[in-house]
């Protein structure tokens, strides 16, 4: 593939990185998303931390975060309003992942970026929400589908190590990873790819 040769800076345009929930938790390689945790997580009384723990593990329990299903209400209402803003779009898939429904908010990213097809962080989103449903290959297909678009994005090629590592198939994402590093473009991004593949091969000790 083409090697990217000129990127701005991705710490200047990630708003945060977070842990995919997989295999992950084996291979410590994180994956880049649009939100940060001040724009979409509130705080939680110990009472409704729990509850939100009772829905993650799909426990019914009679009143699951109150808070949260306030806010996931208004994003409806407001979406309702106007189905083609691209923002109330986001929001609610945004609400959607954080509440463990990745199967609500994958509709909702392919909307945006049928609405919006030049802005990244709906893909990167996007494949992140497919990791969740363990949609590995099509994560990986939303991911090259950006990255044929846009060969320089060295995020893209991260995520998609990102993505390759959470399948287990550590070959292709030790491949992608070495892309970011040729890349150089990026000295945090080259960091933590050269610390994902250090994972990669300490996961492959073990095994």
């Amino acid at each position: 593939m083409n090697q990217p040769s000129s990127v701005t800076s991705a710490s200047q345009k990630i708003a945060i990185t977070v842990v995919l929930v997989l295999s992950v938790a084996l291979v410590g390689v994180l994956f880049m998303r649009s939100r940060t945790p001040a724009e979409t997580t509130p705080t939680f009384s110990a009472e409704e931390a729990a509850a939100r723990a009772h829905e993650a593990a799909g426990v019914q329990v009679g009143a699951v975060a109150p808070g949260f299903q306030q806010r996931l209400h208004d994003a409806q209402a407001a979406l309702a309003e106007d189905s083609l803003d691209v923002d109330r779009l986001l929001d609610l898939a945004h609400l959607y992942d954080d509440g463990h429904r990745a199967a609500d908010a994958v509709p909702l990213y392919r909307r945006v970026i049928e609405l919006a097809p030049e802005q990244p962080m709906p893909y990167f989103d996007l494949a992140g929400a497919l990791v969740e449903l363990r949609e590995f290959d099509e994560a990986t297909q939303v991911l090259e589908g950006w990255i044929e678009q846009h060969p320089d994005d060295v995020r893209a090629l991260f995520n998609l190590g990102a993505v390759r590592a959470n399948a287990g198939d550590f070959d292709a994402a030790r491949s992608w990873f070495d892309e970011v590093i040729r890349a150089n473009t990026d000295a945090a991004l080259t960091l933590q790819a050269q610390q994902a593949i250090l994972r990669l091969e300490q996961a492959r000790a073990g095994a």
